[in-house]
C-alpha cells in the first residue's frame, strides 16, 4: 500500500488530545499511514475498501439467493460496479502480487459474509493471493475487529509494528489504533494513489 500526498485532501478522522474527542480534519496521505516499515501482514476490510460499494449483495453472486432467475453469478456487474471496472481490478491484483512479492501476507478481516467474499475474490481472480479470509461467520465471536485482530496479532507472536489494518469506517480505524498500524481509505474503494 503506497501512501500518496496527491489525496491531500481526504479527511482523516484523529484525536483532539485537548478534549479527549475526534474531529474529522485534512491530512495528506502520507500522514493517514501509520508505521508501515517492517510490515509482515495487511489485515484488508472488504466492502468499501477492497470493493467501491458499502455491500456486494448475495445474491449478485449466487442465483438461488434470489438472483432473478440468473444461471450463474453476475461477473459483470461485480466487476464494473462492485469493484469499480477492469483497471482497478488490475490495480488491486499489481498491488497484492506486490506485497506477496516482498513476503507480506494479505488477509481479509470483514463483516461481510464469507461466502460473498471468497466468491468475489475468486471471480475477479484474485483469491489464491489472500491467506486467509475472515468473514462474518468469523467475526461473531469478537465484540469488534479490533479484538479480532488483537486474536490475529498474538496467534501469530506478530509485533504490532508488523501488522497493518486497511479498513474505510472510522470507528474500525480508532478502535485498531494502538493495536497495529492503520491506514484509513477515502470510503469507496482503495484508489491507486493509496
Amino acid at each position: 500500500v503506497a501512501a500518496s500526498d496527491a489525496m491531500s485532501d481526504t479527511p482523516w478522522l484523529l484525536p483532539n488530545l485537548a478534549s479527549d474527542t475526534h474531529e474529522i480534519v485534512p491530512q495528506p496521505a502520507a500522514k493517514r499511514l501509520r508505521h508501515a516499515p517492517g510490515v509482515q501482514a495487511v489485515l484488508f476490510d472488504f466492502d468499501g475498501t477492497l470493493t467501491t460499494r458499502e455491500e456486494i449483495p448475495g445474491w449478485r453472486l449466487f442465483p438461488d439467493r434470489g438472483g432473478f432467475n440468473r444461471q450463474g453469478p453476475d461477473s459483470s456487474w461485480l466487476k464494473e460496479r462492485g469493484f469499480g471496472g477492469q483497471e482497478r481490478v488490475a490495480h488491486l491484483r499489481a498491488m497484492l502480487c506486490h506485497l506477496k512479492r516482498l513476503g507480506v501476507q494479505s488477509h481479509i478481516v470483514s463483516y461481510a459474509d464469507r461466502d460473498v467474499i471468497q466468491c468475489a475474490l475468486a471471480i475477479l481472480e484474485i483469491g489464491d493471493l489472500f491467506v486467509d479470509i475472515a468473514g462474518l461467520q468469523d467475526l461473531g465471536n469478537f465484540a469488534s475487529k479490533a479484538s479480532f485482530i488483537q486474536s490475529f496479532i498474538d496467534q501469530r507472536g506478530l509485533k504490532p509494528s508488523e501488522v497493518l489494518f486497511v479498513d474505510d469506517q472510522d470507528k474500525h480505524i480508532i478502535n485498531a489504533t494502538g493495536l497495529c498500524s492503520t491506514f484509513k481509505c477515502r470510503g469507496l474503494g482503495l484508489a491507486a494513489a493509496e
